[in-house]
């Protein structure tokens, strides 16, 4: 677990935790139900008060949240396999090379 938590961002695995972590904050908001806070982009609210300033800030919270899952978990996870699969044809070359 120590591991995990202090890999290198220039790592495969470093990549995958930040991945992952993205992940877990997504699941967390859309388990806690903040996806219906996300109305307040159409002028809405979920509470029926437009100036409840809570309901914004977490539909905001709840947007950014799905937009780095959304864009960044799959292209830190294809990074992170091209990283690996990298650096195992340089460490095969290096090998056979000395």
């Amino acid at each position: 677990m120590k591991r995990l938590l202090h890999a290198p961002l220039t790592s495969p695995l470093g990549l995958l935790v930040r991945a992952a972590l993205i992940a877990l904050v997504f699941v967390v908001f859309h388990l806690c139900g903040l996806h219906a806070d996300t109305t307040v982009l159409s002028d809405t609210s979920p509470v029926g008060d437009p100036a409840d300033a809570m309901s914004v800030v977490l539909g905001f919270l709840s947007v950014i949240a799905w937009l780095a899952f959304v864009l960044f978990v799959p292209i830190l996870v294809l990074a992170a396999g091209i990283f690996a699969a990298l650096e195992r044809v340089l460490q095969r070359t290096w090998t056979s090379s000395s």
